[in-house]
């Protein structure tokens, strides 16, 4: 009798606990993303890539870096977003490292971010449309 008292008792208190105390670990921590991780851009053309706050308080800070200068060039890098022009075919990677705040969090935290982009030559639909048309020629001429 005294076992079962004591193992309701307990019980009982386990259970208040758990509503009195908030689940904490398993919500997903929120952090800012980039609002593409993979892009193509083109020769000659430009592209925006944006930093997205994704629940925070706020972006601090951001520093963009690029690898594979030749490739392509970074412009108007600011807190939130840069701007890509493609120079020349191949591939780079942009890496971001943003200082945010958390809501109701006095201090900062820092998380980088990465973006792969590609480079290739401009082709206008008029010409993919042109080269279809040539390449289904040449099948029926084959024949």
């Amino acid at each position: 009798m005294q076992k079962k008292r004591i193992l309701c008792t307990s019980a009982a208190l386990l259970a208040a606990i758990s509503l009195i105390m908030p689940n904490q670990g398993y919500a997903k921590a929120k952090k800012p993303v980039l609002s593409k991780t993979k892009m193509t851009a083109y020769i000659g053309k430009t592209k925006t890539l944006k930093v997205k706050k994704n629940g925070t308080k706020k972006i601090v800070k951001t520093k963009w870096t690029l690898s594979g200068k030749k490739v392509a060039k970074l412009s108007k890098k600011k807190k939130t977003s840069v701007t890509i022009k493609g120079l020349k075919k191949g591939s780079a990677t942009v890496k971001a490292k943003v200082w945010y705040q958390k809501k109701g969090a006095k201090k900062k935290k820092k998380v980088t971010l990465k973006c792969k982009v590609s480079v290739t030559k401009y082709v206008s639909p008029e010409a993919k449309k042109k080269a279809n048309v040539l390449n289904d020629d040449e099948v029926s001429a084959a024949c």
